[in-house]
């Protein structure tokens, strides 16, 4: 499932993965993502990836939500916050695909996560 957070930043989004993202789901974020591009003055993302229990899932929804695409070069910043196990992985596997400023947080330093993307 994914949840959009309501934010009182206009600039960033955040996303919250709950488990696995479905087809509906894709479908339904994606317009989301490219609104919030055309939209804020300097777009941000946080995505928080919550019970995901394989690292190779938030590579395929990465891909699904074409971030590794031209889109993804219209926000300044992305955060990734999820299983911190994952960090050198999933980092350097995304961080491959972009040309952004990326950075990923474990789940404890959510609060650091959300100053980060929004500095």
């Amino acid at each position: 499932m994914i949840e959009i957070i309501e934010t009182t930043d206009n600039n960033l989004l955040e996303v919250k993965v709950i488990e696995e993202a479905t087809d509906a789901d894709i479908e339904h974020i994606k317009p989301v993502l490219k609104k919030h591009v055309v939209e804020a003055s300097d777009p941000r993302l946080l995505i928080i990836l919550e019970e995901i229990t394989d690292w190779t899932e938030v590579v395929g929804l990465w891909s699904d939500l074409n971030l590794d695409g031209d889109e993804v070069d219209d926000f300044s910043r992305i955060a990734l916050v999820g299983d911190a196990s994952w960090k050198g992985w999933l980092t350097n596997t995304i961080e491959s695909l972009v040309n952004i400023e990326l950075k990923f947080f474990g789940m404890p330093d959510l609060l650091h996560a959300r100053k980060w993307v929004q500095n």
